[in-house]
This record gives C-alpha cells, structure tokens and sequence, in this order.
C-alpha cells in the first residue's frame, strides 16, 4: 500500500507550508497572533428612521427624531483586511440596554418602538478568538415625545387630576353639608311645629274656646296647687262662683247662637275687670269661677258687686233686641277650711243662696 505524503508540514524556523495545486505556501503563525493585535477601527456605515436612511451626526452631536418613531436600523462594520468576514461585533444601546449583546458576524442591528428618550448607540469589533478592543463607534440620538408624552403635560394632566378630585371631594362635602343643614332645618321647624302644636293642645286642654278663658280644668289645678301654700304661709284668699241669671230663658227665648254671644261679651267684661292676680275661668255652661289672691270673703264681695252692677247696665241690644243680662255670685274665703275641695262647696252653697234670694246678688258664705 502506498504511503500518501503530508498536506503541510512544519519548517524548522516556525513557518508551515502547504501544498497546493498552484504550489507551495507558508504561513508563519506567530505573524498572525502579531496581526490580531493591530487596530482594528470600528464605522457606523448608515442608519435607518422608519427605513429611511438618515444622514449620521458629527462626532458628539444628536440626532434629533420626530415623535412616533416604530423602527430604527444601523449597518456598521470593522475596518481590516485580515479575515473581514470572520469578525465579530457587539452593540449597546444605552437608555434602553447597557448591556452589551453579541451579534457575532451580524453588521446590522435593528430596534423597534423605543419610547421618547435620548440614547447612544455603541458598536465594537473583535478579530476571532481575541479579547475585545476598545474601539467603539457611537452615535447619540432623541427621540422627541408628542406632546402627551412631555413631563410638563402629564404634571399639567396630574395637577388637572388632583384639582378635579379634590373638587369633587369639596363638592360632595358642601353637598352633605347643605343636606345636613335642611336637615337640621327640617328637624328644627318640625320639632318648632310640635312644640307649636303641643302648646295649642296645652293651651286647648286648659281654655276655654268660646271665650278663651281658662276652664275648669285649670281653675281647679290651680287650686290644688296654691291653696296649701297660701294655708301654710297664713295668707287668706277668696274664690267666687258666677252664674248667668236665667239662661235658658235666653237659649229658649232667642237662640243658643244669641247665648254663646251673650257667655261671650259677659267674659269680656270679667276680662277687663279682673286686676292684678286675680284670676277668672269659665267654669262651664253659663257658670264662671274666681279667685281673689289675699283678700277675704268680705273684699271679694265688694269686687263681685262691681262686676255684678256692670253686666247689670251693659247694654246687649247690639246683640238682640230688648236683652238685658243679670248674674248672681257666690262667694267663700280659706280662713276656715282645710280642703280647696270644702272651699268650693262653701262658695257653691253661697251662690245657690243668691238664686234663692231672688237672683242679681252677691251673697257669701
């Protein structure tokens, strides 16, 4: 079998040659190691806005971009003789990626919807299987913002944003406070209409309505209520039962309507008379109740006379025709009682001792 002879073989000063079909050729590796060593420039050949090429700024100038820019492609390369398309290259982006990438043999590097920003692009080579030189080429570019996009708008957006929600917030405050004021204000004229209303029950339960005197309901709590004060501090006073002489004549002989007028202008005229603490109420009917705060039986009759003479000339024809109105009292002190309830038998006694006696008098027990 024969024996095929060597490819290449190694020479004593370090060269190794090969055979080819042209010839021999040499190569010495140390010269190789020797040339990696040398510079190696790096270029950005073109750059692309939207797939436009786009002139390349100035050493340390910036590209100035309009806003919506989608995609963004820069062709670059090194600048040897030696293996070209064996290089490699890395690229960084700084603003977006400081990183640097690997791109091994690719001289293109392309980026798409990069937001409003300034950023500089890096590009650098590498002969194979050798440490990366500091040789990058860069280029700076912006990438302008629409107007939404601005710092000063989206403050101007924020400061509208707070303005609107504290607004709302004041809005709703002031709301909540206007309902709590008619509220408050419901609350108050309802709470004034009870009291209103409680008080014209009060004063309904205590008054007469036909002559808005105080009835008999007030009369006697007022009597059980002072007559053991005036008892227990030895003061003496008088109470007087009136009642308007032959009434019924009066209902019979014109109308009731003649003698509610005829209840009415008679306590007008007690009304008018009555002085000082002195105190009248109707008692019910054609009946009406005294009291005479300090005075004996004896002052209270001479009292009683001068109501009595005045209901006796009062002229009542403005009311009817030939009417003329007398009334008879009945009068009793607390000097010797010890009830309010034996007082008022006593001055009841007394005024039926005046109708017995022939009516239009005073008479006192």
């Amino acid at each position: 079998m024969a024996v095929q002879p060597p490819s290449a073989t190694a020479h004593s000063d370090g060269t190794i040659w090969f055979a080819t079909a042209k010839g021999v050729s040499t190569v010495k590796p140390e010269r190789l190691k020797e040339a990696t060593k040398i510079a190696l420039p790096t270029i950005v050949e073109s750059f692309s806005v939207d797939g436009k090429p786009t002139s390349l700024p100035i050493d340390g100038e910036t590209i100035i971009l309009p806003p919506g820019v989608t995609r963004l492609s820069f062709q670059y390369a090194g600048l040897s003789f030696i293996m070209p398309q064996r290089l490699n290259f890395q690229t960084k982006l700084e603003g977006f990626n400081n990183e640097w990438i690997n791109r091994q043999h690719i001289a293109t590097a392309e980026y798409t919807n990069l937001p409003a920003g300034k950023y500089s692009f890096a590009v650098r080579a590498a002969y194979p299987n050798t440490d990366w030189q500091q040789n990058h080429k860069v280029v700076n570019f912006e990438i302008q913002s629409h107007f939404w996009q601005k710092t000063s708008f989206k403050l101007l957006v924020f400061f509208i944003f707070v303005v609107v929600i504290y607004s709302a917030y004041r809005y709703r405050l002031y709301h909540y406070k206007q309902v709590e004021k008619e509220l408050t204000s419901r609350v108050v004229k309802q709470t004034q209409a009870l009291q209103e209303q409680a008080s014209a029950f009060a004063y309904q339960a205590t008054h007469d309505q036909l002559t808005d005197l105080p009835n008999r309901r007030a009369f006697d709590g007022w009597l059980a209520d002072n007559f053991s004060d005036f008892k227990a501090c030895n003061k003496s006073f008088a109470i007087a039962i009136m009642d308007i002489d032959h009434f019924k004549r009066i209902n019979d002989g014109w109308s009731h309507l003649i003698g509610d007028q005829v209840i009415c202008e008679v306590a007008n005229i007690l009304k008018a008379h009555c002085e000082g603490e002195q105190e009248v109420a109707r008692w019910g009917g054609e009946e009406f109740t005294f009291v005479f705060p300090d005075m004996s039986a004896v002052q209270a009759q001479e009292m009683c006379e001068k109501l009595r003479k005045c209901i006796e000339n009062k002229n009542f024809s403005n009311i009817a025709e030939g009417l003329s109105v007398t009334v008879s009292f009945g009068v009793s002190d607390s000097g010797d009682v010890d009830d309010y309830d034996r007082l008022l038998s006593r001055a009841d006694q007394a005024l039926y001792k005046a109708k017995n006696n022939g009516r239009n008098r005073t008479e006192v027990m």
